[in-house]
């Protein structure tokens, strides 16, 4: 009887966000890159901050938060990985890009203030090959909700 090898590969690790005591405390929006050179991860907190980590083989390290971009970004509501890089997008609609050397680029600037209510929320989308940034808010009535949709030229 012939012997056959079979080859095995792995296709996915997982990850926990943990805070330094362990725990996993309120809800994260994480988007991991796809780029197997470039194992890292963006993460939005509560608090809307955006942050960086490199994912590796060592779970200690997979969370080793390096990157705040407090100073010009702020109040971060969506991140996506799209084209080999990290796009996150702010409360007033300000977008940013961040590669592998964690070079920033700003891809979208603010939009005009609509609503001054903290209902607004601001989403990226990836469709047909292309990134969408998707502005929604209330407009008049309580449930009367308007979007507002921008192809980003990333």
């Amino acid at each position: 009887m012939a012997s056959s090898s079979m080859n095995m590969f792995a296709v996915a690790r997982m990850y926990s966000l943990l805070d330094y005591g362990g725990e996993m405390r309120g809800d994260f929006k994480v988007a991991a890159s796809l780029n197997l050179d470039f194992p890292a991860f963006m993460a939005i907190d509560l608090f809307e901050t955006l942050y960086y980590g490199e994912l590796g083989a060592d779970v200690v390290d997979c969370t080793n938060f390096l990157l705040k971009l407090d100073d010009e970004y702020s109040d971060f509501q969506d991140v996506i990985f799209y084209k080999g890089r990290f796009c996150a997008v702010c409360r007033d609609g300000k977008a940013v890009a961040v590669d592998s050397c964690l070079s920033t680029e700003m891809i979208a600037s603010p939009l005009p203030k609509i609503s001054c209510l903290d209902d607004e929320k601001k989403k990226l989308v990836k469709s047909l090959g292309e990134l969408f940034l998707v502005d929604m808010y209330l407009k008049g009535h309580p449930s009367d909700y308007t979007f507002e949709i921008f192809k980003l030229d990333v």
